[in-house]
Order: structure tokens, then C-alpha cells, then sequence
């Protein structure tokens, strides 16, 4: 069955009819519907296997589904990639995993392995080109078949993305122990000294009335936190001990969620995002790759 249409009330019918046992969707999709998997868990009781595909995914999310699942053993397979390449690397979520990430630890950052036989992932040095160690963050470059052939009517763009066999993805991630990768940010979007994706998370575990959040790496000044929230408030005491221990960021801006820029498949638009928000759409990486 496909639902055409992502609205928590369009889902809520179609699953109530259709009680599925497998699920798949894009990650934020999965993120709008978090509060439906709270009120009516039932509609998921039967799923043996949510996967989330493309972007990434925050351990909430993910944990959020497991537990409405009464299955014995659930499982949340995540995949990344890019239209351009198709999907590259793949790993599984438990509800095991979930619970020790409960401390608002990002392990969905671990983005698993490239396909055996089918994709190759390294990960280089913005700069030169050469590989950087285990452990250290650098441009991830995927070697596979599925590469796309050009961007229509931006060959331009399209080059300069492409080092003989090797597709620059424009992501940001560290190779880890066994071969497993990690993302970090998006180049355009690095936020020097920490990760955007592991700030969300940690502040998504700590504020469940939250929706959603972005922090948008700003030159020369604090990361700016975006929240959407149901009412559109968000108590000041809850902000002071959400952000204890983190990096400093600066005061959160609120936007309903209904108004922030999303992509076809509702990633956050985060140029756009900044401009609405901030007024200028400047930013701390090159975009080089975008």
C-alpha cells in the first residue's frame, strides 16, 4: 500500500485499515509522525521492519517506532545515500541499541557499511583529495556503477563532483573501527568543533514536546538552534537544562513546523531556512559540493 500523502491524520486512516507489518518512509516523514506512534501504537503493533531511507535519522525517531511495535524483535533498518548514486551503505536499530542511546547519545550517526560487491566508500581531506585516518572527519566519496550520468543542464555542477571513479557526496563522516561509517553533517552545514545532526539529536531526546530542530552554523557567531513545537512556546528552564553540557549555542528561535522549508522528500531546505529565520543565507562550509 502507498499513502500518497504524509499528513499524521491521512496516515492515521490508512493505517488504521491497513494494519502494516512492514513500513518504510523517508526519516523526517517517520519524525511528523512520532506523535501519532504515541497516541495510537497499536497502528504499528505488527511491524516487524520500519526502514528509513536516504537521510539521516534521529535516535527518537527511531526508538519512538521500536517501541510500538509488540513484535518480539523489531528492527529499523537505515540506509544512506543520494539520488545521484543511489543507495550506498545500510545498518539495523534495535530496540536494545535504543535504550542505550537514551542518554541522548547519537548512535543513528552510525550509518553502517557500502553494499559488498556493489559500492565503495572512502573518506578524504576536503582540500587534497587524500584519505584521512580512522576516526577523523573528511569529504565521503562513493565508487559505484549507479552514479548518475549528469545533472541536466549542469554539467558544470555535475564535474565538478566527480574524480575519475569517486562521486564526491558533499557529506561529511569519519571512518570507524571494522569499516563503519559515520556522518557527520552535510560540508555546507559543518558546524566547526561538533556535529549538527548529533546536536539535534541530543536536543529532540531531551525535549519530547519538540518537533523538530535545526542548527544552522552560523560565521563567527553561536550555532542557532530552530525548534517547532506544538503550541509554539517553549519554557525557558526546559531550554537551560535541554542544552547543559553541549556546546554553547545561542538563543533557539521558534518557527511552526508547518513553515520550514523541506525538499520532496521533507529534509529541512536549510539555505532557505536560514534566510527566513536569520536573513542571510551565509554559512560556515564551502557549498562547493552542494
Amino acid at each position: 500500500m502507498i499513502i500518497s500523502r504524509h499528513e499524521p491524520e491521512v496516515a492515521e486512516r490508512m493505517l488504521a485499515e491497513h494494519r502494516p507489518t512492514t513500513l518504510e518512509a523517508c526519516p523526517n516523514i517517520f519524525q511528523r509522525w512520532e506523535g501519532l506512534a504515541v497516541r495510537r501504537p497499536e497502528l504499528f503493533r505488527r511491524v516487524r521492519l520500519y526502514v528509513g531511507t536516504f537521510d539521516a535519522v534521529h535516535p527518537r525517531t527511531v526508538r519512538t517506532f521500536l517501541t510500538a511495535s509488540r513484535r518480539p524483535f523489531p528492527v529499523w533498518l537505515q540506509g544512506w545515500g543520494q539520488s545521484e548514486v543511489g543507495p550506498v551503505c545500510f545498518t539495523l536499530f534495535t530496540r536494545g541499541q535504543m535504550r542505550g542511546a537514551a542518554d541522548g547519545s547519537s548512535v543513528t550517526s552510525d550509518i553502517g557499511w557500502p553494499s559488498p560487491g556493489f559500492n565503495r566508500v572512502r573518506v578524504v581531506d576536503a582540500e587534497t583529495g587524500r584519505r584521512v585516518s580512522r576516526g577523523r572527519p573528511g569529504i565521503m566519496m562513493v565508487a559505484t556503477k549507479a552514479r548518475c550520468l549528469d545533472y541536466l543542464g549542469e554539467s558544470d555542477r555535475w564535474q565538478e563532483k566527480v574524480r575519475g571513479a569517486w562521486w564526491n557526496t558533499g557529506d561529511i563522516g569519519e571512518l570507524g573501527r571494522f569499516g563503519r561509517l559515520r556522518l557527520v553533517d552535510r560540508e555546507v552545514d559543518i558546524i566547526p568543533g561538533t556535529s549538527g545532526i548529533e546536536l539535534e539529536s541530543v536536543l529532540l531526546d531531551r525535549l519530547p514536546l519538540v518537533s523538530d530542530v535545526t542548527v544552522l552554523g552560523v560565521p563567527g557567531q553561536l550555532p542557532v538552534p530552530v525548534l517547532s513545537t506544538e503550541d509554539g512556546r517553549l519554557d525557558p528552564e526546559e531550554w537551560r537544562q535541554a542544552v547543559r553540557g553541549l556546546p554553547e549555542l545561542a538563543e533557539p528561535r521558534l518557527i511552526p513546523f508547518e513553515e520550514v522549508p523541506r525538499t520532496a522528500t521533507w529534509k529541512v531546505r536549510r539555505l532557505e531556512l536560514r534566510e527566513k529565520v536569520l536573513g542571510d543565507k551565509s554559512h560556515i562550509g564551502t557549498g562547493r559540493w552542494t
